[in-house]
């Protein structure tokens, strides 16, 4: 399957835009920044969980593939890794588990902590 169909898919939005790609501080760059001063780039949700992935940072790799660092919030909140091929491809049949927050504000706009503290 092709980058662009596994990022449409059975969505009506694209999970990374021109827009938000360049947005994103390289990765490693914001490791002195204090953890609640992050700027969340694109956040990530699960409408059928309470799944959510705040990437601050990300680089696209040699393969196309985008690898991303941020908070992702599940069973636990953990900082760590994660692929937009692993979100993208995240279906139960045609049903795409792993939508984009469209309604998130401006990359950057917000704060990890202004995020996880709304509720």
């Amino acid at each position: 399957m092709s980058n662009q169909t596994r990022q449409l898919g059975g969505r009506r939005h694209k999970l990374v835009t021109k827009e938000i790609e360049a947005a994103l501080p390289p990765l490693y760059s914001t490791e002195e920044t204090p953890t609640d001063d992050k700027r969340v780039i694109v956040k990530f949700f699960s409408p059928y969980s309470q799944w959510t992935w705040f990437a601050v940072e990300g680089e696209r790799q040699e393969d196309g593939d985008i690898l991303f660092f941020g908070l992702v919030h599940g069973f636990e909140n953990e900082w760590g890794y994660f692929t937009l091929n692993e979100l993208a491809d995240s279906y139960r049949g045609d049903l795409p588990l792993v939508e984009r927050d469209c309604y998130c504000g401006k990359p950057g706009a917000r704060t990890i902590a202004q995020h996880v503290n709304r509720g």
